[in-house]
């Protein structure tokens, strides 16, 4: 190669971008106002480096739900660590409780109405079926929280505080009962609950909680 050719190749743009995925992000731009909710599928094995930066920029404040694929060939400890990565830093959203470990010589089998003392903290809850979450959906959180079954070093956001067992049982604590009672929102930092109700059947009132990211 002589010092011309050089120079050309030197001054030269070489656009390594191809059309069609020009075009493709494009029509992305073009529909994301139609989208309420972008589902981006990812790699298990490499969730960071298998995402597109670009993806990134045309979501913009959409919410937006990642998938893990191949996880069956992945490292599931890992993968686990990926999953508490992508959660929120300090909150767990969950209708009552997370799924807890019952002991088969439980005479309740649900977890709802199991004894505290045959439930325990489940290290791999996520992993639990769709049976073991429903039976996870009612129950009282406080007294399972104040019973130490909250582990996962988060805070657990839960619902309908006002209309189960979490809010009656406040009437045996001595506490400002009234003042619950008119709260909406519950919040305990010491045993990591945040418990939300704005009883909307009865009140066609709604609650709004805006959480900082980095503290409770």
């Amino acid at each position: 190669m002589d010092n011309l050719e050089k120079d050309n190749l030197k001054n030269s743009h070489i656009n390594w971008f191809p059309g069609h995925m020009a075009k493709a992000i494009r029509e992305m731009k073009e529909k994301m106002r139609l989208v309420d909710l972008v589902i981006e599928l990812r790699d298990a094995r490499i969730p960071i480096s298998s995402a597109n930066p670009v993806v990134d920029e045309i979501i913009g404040n959409k919410p937006r739900l990642i998938l893990l694929n191949k996880a069956n060939i992945a490292d599931k400890n890992v993968t686990n660590e990926w999953i508490d990565y992508f959660e929120t830093n300090n909150y767990i959203f969950a209708h009552a409780f997370i799924p807890l470990n019952i002991s088969p010589k439980s005479p309740a089998k649900h977890m709802y109405n199991a004894d505290i003392s045959y439930l325990s903290y489940k290290d791999n809850w996520r992993d639990s079926t769709a049976k073991e979450f429903e039976n996870a959906t009612w129950g009282c959180p406080w007294e399972l929280a104040k019973a130490g079954l909250n582990k996962t070093g988060k805070t657990i956001v839960c619902g309908h505080w006002h209309t189960s067992d979490f809010f009656n049982n406040l009437k045996n604590l001595k506490i400002k009962y009234d003042l619950y009672k008119s709260n909406p929102i519950f919040i305990s930092k010491k045993y990591k609950l945040i418990g939300l109700d704005a009883c909307t059947a009865a009140t066609n009132k709604i609650n709004i909680l805006v959480l900082n990211e980095d503290e409770l």
